[in-house]
């Protein structure tokens, strides 16, 4: 029997544990949040589009449905060559790896914006810009990307007499879009009377009459060196550590596949399989 150690209980992390479900191997899930959460839907949230009951599970249940076992703890550190996870509660072995940590909101080392700025990461952010939006007059929106975007228009629904802003560093929104559908989307802002304001960045920021919504960018977490580990076409970083989802930096036609649940579903389940077949002596997929 071996023990196989999932770092994360996200879309990447879960499906390769549903994978694994009926291996006779020790299965252990590390995730330092109790509950996993449907993260596409943290916007409709702030929109009262639907309730945050409705897009979190707790990861124990999720623990007895497809028999691993849950750590309630955070990762520090990595020790690859004596195959140890150092977390803020203990140290653990493993004899393989899988790394599916996600990512985080970026605030790219500005600690005076990580304490006075709001973020979107989980349930609990959600639930946190939706009691405080009130004590402000008007929202201000920090990155023109896909979530800042989709933050603007569920709060404008929700509170419609709010003065609500993004502000993008790049000369256009939705940078990866085609210039049509950043058009199409502008054309909606505008009639949503949304502000878009791009070519700028945040020098200072007075939170006394604005709320701050800080969505410029994610990043991998700290324990990864906050960048995306680098794999091969198996998903492997060494011989037995795999990585899937967001903290995976997979290139394909040379340039890095985005962040997006539909990859991280699927290189969950490959990574699983992959364990597997190396434990087993079978070809890599």
């Amino acid at each position: 029997m071996k023990r196989i150690i999932i770092i994360g209980c996200g879309f990447a992390g879960l499906f390769a544990a549903k994978k694994l479900k009926k291996s006779n191997h020790e299965i252990i899930v590390m995730d330092k949040k109790q509950t996993f959460d449907f993260l596409p839907l943290l916007p409709d949230i702030l929109g009262n589009k639907i309730k945050p009951e409705n897009v979190s599970y707790p990861i124990k249940k999720l623990s007895l449905k497809y028999n691993f076992n849950f750590l309630n703890e955070e990762v520090i550190s990595i020790d690859y060559k004596n195959n140890s996870i150092a977390t803020n509660k203990n140290s653990i072995t493993y004899d393989y790896l899988l790394i599916a940590a996600g990512s985080e909101t970026n605030f790219f080392n500005n600690k005076k914006i990580k304490k006075i700025a709001y973020k979107l990461d989980d349930i609990a952010d959600a639930i946190k810009i939706t009691k405080e939006v009130n004590n402000y007059k008007s929202i201000l929106i920090v990155g023109g990307g896909y979530t800042g975007v989709e933050i603007a228009t569920n709060l404008k629904v929700n509170y419609p007499d709010k003065d609500i802003i993004i502000i993008e560093k790049n000369s256009v929104i939705l940078q990866a879009l085609p210039a049509s559908m950043q058009e199409y989307v502008i054309n909606n802002l505008k009639k949503l009377n949304i502000n878009v304001i791009t070519n700028s960045a945040i020098e200072n920021i007075d939170t006394k009459d604005s709320m701050i919504i800080w969505a410029p960018g994610v990043k991998p977490p700290a324990f990864t060196g906050g960048k995306r580990i680098n794999i091969n076409e198996y998903l492997q970083f060494n011989n037995n550590c795999f990585v899937a989802g967001d903290s995976a930096n997979f290139i394909y036609k040379n340039a890095p596949l985005r962040m997006a649940v539909q990859f991280s579903i699927m290189q969950g389940r490959l990574a699983a399989k992959n364990i597997l077949n190396q434990i087993q002596n079978l070809p890599l997929k």
